[in-house]
């Protein structure tokens, strides 16, 4: 595309978009900030403006579509300053691999049973499910938190196979973390 056309299309854009734009920017960021991710967001739609023109040159008329892009384009930016947010010196991730370590550590390997206060069983709860993904977070608390049986929860995350799948994520529960560990948390959470 040629550069002056691309201009082109990105001043009429930002001409008829401009306000929508800046109010879906001012609902993450104030003042200052805003103005600087209004002025990313130019650049970032001025790059995307060769691809999106050719697949789809109507998008760039739906304000639909433009709530969409920003948004994902806020939502973006905001993942990636907490991934290089840091907490002490350390960035997000080293945090929860240094929890993990320190309740890791608490436990010894070998013991064949541990007790876990119900503070304790909280907090490996906490940070094993940092560790797996949400709708797996979902579906263990829908089986074990609250009772659901196998079908309700097919039919309420459209998902098959949700035995397997719970086996699955409860043999990724078990080769992240001691066996000791394992085994008080299954008989307080899973009860087996």
């Amino acid at each position: 595309m040629d550069i002056v056309v691309q201009q082109t299309i990105c001043e009429e854009f930002l001409n008829r978009y401009d306000r929508l734009i800046f109010s879906r920017i001012l609902k993450f960021k104030q003042n200052e900030e805003a103005q600087d991710l209004f002025q990313d967001f130019c650049l970032h739609i001025f790059q995307k403006i060769p691809m999106e023109f050719h697949r789809n040159p109507d998008a760039f008329s739906s304000s639909s579509w433009v709530v969409q892009v920003v948004d994902n384009f806020l939502i973006s930016g905001v993942r990636k300053e907490k991934a290089q947010r840091n907490v002490y010196g350390r960035t997000i991730s080293q945090l929860k691999d240094y929890q993990w370590e320190t309740i890791s550590s608490s436990f010894k390997e070998g013991a064949p049973q541990v007790e876990l206060t119900n503070e304790e069983f909280e907090e490996v709860l906490k940070v094993i499910f940092r560790y797996i993904s949400r709708r797996d977070v979902l579906m263990l608390k829908m089986k074990y938190y609250y009772g659901k049986s196998s079908n309700y929860i097919s039919e309420k995350l459209n998902i098959s196979h949700v035995n397997m799948q719970i086996k699955r994520i409860k043999e990724q529960i078990q080769s992240r973390i001691p066996r000791a560990v394992y085994h008080a948390i299954r008989e307080k959470f899973f009860g087996d």
